[in-house]
């Protein structure tokens, strides 16, 4: 009595099965958090509609679930000093029609490296949580959102280390991507 089917089409066919559902867990894995990490970055929206003047709020979260992390914050602007040129907190907003959004930051001087002591540490079970603004444009206040409807958004923090720098060589060197969510623009 046979278990399974041993036909010469089922055998090619349960192989080729067996290798997607591999290959896309493994494209899955990868295209969230580094997944050599036991750190996790999330953004929540603290106000899912907003006029076309308003910035985003949003919350970012980096949990741990492994070590101890140190990651990069500005010790008087925060997370948000690191949105900008450096790309170490960058975000990928998608307007209504498709287009993604080149032009946006948070209003705040950026650092071009890491001084002492801009960090924060992620311990083992621990969470670090920051408020965000992230305004239409970099370039100027006042600037309106292109259009009204949805703007799918997703956070992504980055971080390598370059030997020119005296510090910063202590904090976690990878990417993360956040989940993705949506805000209104009404």
């Amino acid at each position: 009595m046979h278990l399974l089917p041993t036909s010469k089409i089922f055998c090619p066919f349960l192989i080729g099965l067996i290798v997607v559902v591999l290959f896309s867990s493994n494209l899955r894995a990868n295209s969230d958090n580094d997944i050599n990490s036991g750190i996790k970055l999330s953004v929540k929206a603290l106000e899912p509609l907003i006029n076309r003047d308003d910035p985003i709020k949003l919350e970012i979260s980096f949990e741990s679930s492994k070590e101890n992390y140190r990651i990069y914050r500005h010790p008087t602007f925060g997370i948000a000093a690191a949105i900008g040129p450096n790309d170490w907190v960058s975000f990928e907003i998608v307007s209504p029609g498709g287009a993604i959004l080149k032009e946006y930051g948070s209003h705040l001087p950026n650092p071009k490296r890491p001084h002492k002591g801009d960090h924060v540490d992620v311990f083992p079970g621990n969470s670090y949580k920051e408020i965000v603004n992230v305004y239409p444009s970099i370039y100027q206040k006042g600037a309106f959102w292109p259009r009204t409807g949805d703007y799918r958004i997703r956070a992504t923090y980055s971080y390598k280390h370059r030997n020119e720098w005296k510090y910063g060589s202590d904090l976690w060197q990878g990417r993360l991507e956040s989940n993705r969510l949506t805000i209104k623009v009404k």
